[in-house]
């Protein structure tokens, strides 16, 4: 990579800032910190930099738009409550900051995260939002009115497209707010399998084992190697297959109400150890699951007391004759035939 002294033509305005956007008389720079949790503006030139707006940590915002008057903008601040993500659509003035509410939809941030909204010239914000489960894979663009002089939303919120089978980000309108552009994105996670040559480790006999438009994420193997286990989202919820590699249909280990985030298999094959949430994404619990599907036993109703047992399991805690006498979690004793349950 070349350095920037190089590039004769760059002038170096602010160190330690990231996405800038250009006032619409183009007299002022808005950009945020390194962690995104202040708005600041400056000049054009650089000068008279100031904060605008401070987000309480670990808050942070992910999305900025001017309104066509440049006294107003508006921007998308996300917050963390009970370990989720919980978008937040906002106005504010450049004289104050200070913030008016619009709307809190978790939907306002897509399956992986893509924001992006913008103010366009008949005063709404178009904002990108993901559809509610099962199609939470679909984005869709959304409409606001907002009262410019206020700031405030009027009348409801109005869905502008229906579209399925892709995910948006970059969000973009042109300068007299008649078009719109955005990067449109397909994401699908399948499984696949294939021979590892014995000699030259090299693939052969490459497939895909799940062949549905679910997204799958394969976590371990039986213990005989014919069957796979692993995650899927379905209906906006994580449960765990396993698919015998001959089959072309999987059995549900468990799923339901419940998601689970990742697991791991016992060495004797018999146990899988997970995190479930109740309701996700709430808080989760650290559970052991037979591979046959039947009831779970939950090791800790708090995962934060837990961490040295999940650092044990995936290791060596299944195994013949282990001893836990490292594992200081209350749920369990110092041997595998003794253990508790929370």
């Amino acid at each position: 990579m070349e350095d920037l002294d190089n590039y004769r033509s760059s002038e170096l305005l602010r160190d330690h800032a990231k996405d800038p956007h250009v006032s619409p008389d183009g007299s002022t720079v808005e950009f945020s910190s390194e962690l995104g949790r202040e708005l600041w503006f400056m000049g054009a030139d650089g000068q008279g930099a100031h904060r605008i707006a401070q987000a309480d940590s670990p808050d942070s915002f992910f999305s900025f738009s001017w309104a066509p008057d440049g006294q107003h903008f508006a921007d998308i601040r996300v917050r963390l409550v009970g370990g989720h993500r919980e978008p937040v659509l906002e106005t504010r003035t450049v004289n104050s900051g200070a913030p008016v509410p619009l709307a809190s939809d978790s939907r306002l941030s897509g399956r992986d995260g893509e924001i992006g909204m913008v103010w366009l010239k008949d005063g709404s914000i178009v904002s990108i939002m993901r559809d509610n489960p099962p199609n939470q894979t679909n984005d869709n663009l959304w409409r606001v009115s907002v009262d410019e002089r206020t700031g405030q939303m009027r009348g409801k919120p109005e869905r502008l497209t229906d579209w399925t089978g892709f995910q948006m980000n970059s969000l973009s309108a042109s300068l007299d707010g008649r078009r719109l552009a955005f990067i449109e994105y397909r994401n699908l996670d399948s499984v696949y399998i294939a021979r590892v040559g014995a000699s030259d480790g090299r693939l052969s006999d490459v497939r895909r084992l799940t062949n549905d438009n679910w997204n799958n994420w394969a976590a371990a193997w039986s213990g005989d190697s014919t069957a796979i286990f692993y995650k899927s989202e379905r209906h906006g919820k994580w449960g765990i297959f396993r698919q015998d590699i001959r089959q072309k249909t999987p059995e549900a280990v468990v799923s339901g109400a419940e998601s689970y985030s990742w697991f791991d298999i016992s060495p004797d094959g018999h146990w899988l150890l997970g995190d479930v949430y109740k309701p996700y994404p709430k808080v989760g619990q650290l559970v052991r699951i037979p591979t046959g599907g039947v009831n779970q036993n939950s090791f800790s109703r708090d995962p934060r007391s837990c961490t040295s047992v999940l650092l044990f399991y995936q290791t060596a805690a299944f195994s013949q004759n282990t001893t836990m006498e490292r594992c200081r979690c209350p749920c369990w004793t110092q041997s595998r035939a003794e253990a508790n349950t929370c």
